[in-house]
C-alpha cells in the first residue's frame, strides 16, 4: 500500500502541473520578479492573476496585450514559453499520455470497482455537468449502502480539467484502499471506522477537451460563495451545474476533512485563499500539514494559507468548505 494515509487519510499527491488547456491566441507563460509586496495587487490590478508563485517569483499566462500592459506598468517580464498551445501539443503526444484514463476510462474504473468490492465500496451521481456527464461520489466504508455515525472524510480532484493527474491519483487511491482491505489491518480500521468519500472528477467536460474551465468557460475553483468576486468568469456564484450539485453534497455530508487535489505547485494550502489573516484551527492546520508532509518524504514541503503561500484568490470551494461548513479543508 503506497503510503496515501497520514493520520486522518490524508493522501500522497505532489506532481508538477501538466500544460495542456485551451490556450488564447498567441498565449504565452512569463516570469516576473517582485519587488515590493504591492507589485502582486498592481498585477492583478491590470486584470491578470498569476497562475503559481515562488516569490519572489510570480508565473502568468499572457497573450500579448496582456504583456504590453505589463512592460507600460513597469514590469520585466521574462518569457518562458512563447506558445502554451505548441507546447501543450507536445506535451498531448507524448507516449506516456496514452496511459491516463479519460472521462469514460475513469467511469469504467469506478463501476468495475464498485463490482469487484460491493462490500466496501458504492459509486453513486451527485450531478450532471454542463455537457450532461456524470460526477461521481465514491464511499468507501464497511457498510457503503447505509449512512453511520461515523467520521466523514472527503477528497476531490478534477477541479480543472487539465490536471488530469488529480484524478488518476484519486483513483489509484480508490484501488489501493481497495485491495488492501483484506491484508492491511490500519487500512481495514479506517474502513470499519469511517466513511471515505472520494470525488475523482469535478469537471468531466474540461478533462474531456483538456481545459482548465468547464464547458461554460468558467473556472469552477472562482464559483463558490464564500467571499466570491466573478474572477472565474462566472456571473453569480454558484452559477455552475458542477458547483451546485458538489455544493449540495458538502452540506448533506458535511465531511470533518475535505481535501481538494490540484496540480501546479508543490505546496500545502488551506484557509483562507480571500485574505491574509490566520484561521482559529491554524495551529492544527499545521500539525496536519507537517504530518504529512514529514511521512511523504516532502519534509521541506511548503505549507500555509492559500492567500500567503500563492496568491490572493475569492470563490475558491476550500474556503467555502471551511467557511460555510467548517470543514477542515485544504488543497494538496
Amino acid at each position: 500500500m503506497r503510503n496515501y494515509l497520514q493520520l486522518m487519510v490524508i493522501i500522497l499527491c505532489l506532481l508538477p502541473g501538466i500544460l495542456c488547456a485551451d490556450w488564447r491566441p498567441d498565449e504565452m507563460k512569463v516570469k516576473v520578479e517582485l519587488n515590493d509586496p504591492s507589485d502582486l495587487d498592481k498585477i492583478r490590478s491590470l486584470g491578470i492573476s498569476p497562475v503559481a508563485k515562488a516569490l519572489p517569483m510570480v508565473y502568468l499566462h499572457l497573450i500579448p496585450t496582456e504583456l504590453k500592459k505589463l512592460r507600460e506598468a513597469g514590469f520585466r517580464p521574462q518569457i518562458l514559453i512563447h506558445s502554451l498551445d505548441d507546447h501543450s501539443s507536445d506535451i498531448l503526444n507524448q507516449p506516456h499520455m496514452a496511459g491516463y484514463s479519460d472521462y469514460e476510462a475513469t467511469r469504467s474504473k469506478l463501476y468495475k470497482l464498485q463490482k469487484e468490492y460491493s462490500n466496501i465500496l458504492r459509486v453513486s451521481v451527485i450531478g450532471k455537468s454542463v455537457a450532461d456527464r456524470d460526477i461521481f461520489a465514491v464511499k468507501i466504508s464497511d457498510n457503503p449502502s447505509l449512512a453511520e455515525d461515523e467520521p466523514k472524510v472527503a477528497f476531490d480532484g478534477g477541479f480543472h480539467g487539465d490536471e488530469i493527474n488529480t484524478t488518476e491519483l484519486l483513483v489509484m487511491f480508490i484501488e489501493d484502499l481497495c485491495r488492501s482491505y483484506g491484508n492491511d489491518n490500519r487500512i481495514r480500521d479506517l474502513i470499519h471506522s469511517r466513511e471515505i468519500y472520494v470525488l475523482p472528477l469535478i469537471n468531466p467536460d474540461g478533462r474531456s477537451t483538456l481545459t482548465r474551465r468547464n464547458a461554460n468557460n468558467v473556472d469552477l475553483n472562482r464559483d463558490w460563495g464564500y467571499f466570491w468576486d466573478g474572477s472565474g468568469n462566472s456571473d453569480y456564484p454558484y452559477s455552475q451545474p458542477e458547483s451546485r450539485a458538489l455544493l449540495k453534497w458538502v452540506f448533506q455530508k458535511s465531511a470533518s476533512i475535505h481535501q481538494s487535489l490540484h496540480s501546479g505547485a508543490e505546496l500545502i494550502s488551506y484557509p483562507w485563499s480571500y485574505h491574509p489573516e490566520s484561521v482559529p484551527e491554524a495551529d492544527l492546520f499545521d500539525y496536519l500539514s507537517s504530518g504529512y508532509a514529514t511521512s511523504s518524504g516532502y519534509a521541506n514541503l511548503m505549507l500555509g494559507s492559500g492567500y500567503n503561500q500563492l496568491y490572493p484568490i475569492c470563490g475558491t470551494s476550500k474556503d467555502s468548505y471551511y467557511g460555510l461548513n467548517g470543514s477542515l479543508a485544504w488543497t494538496l
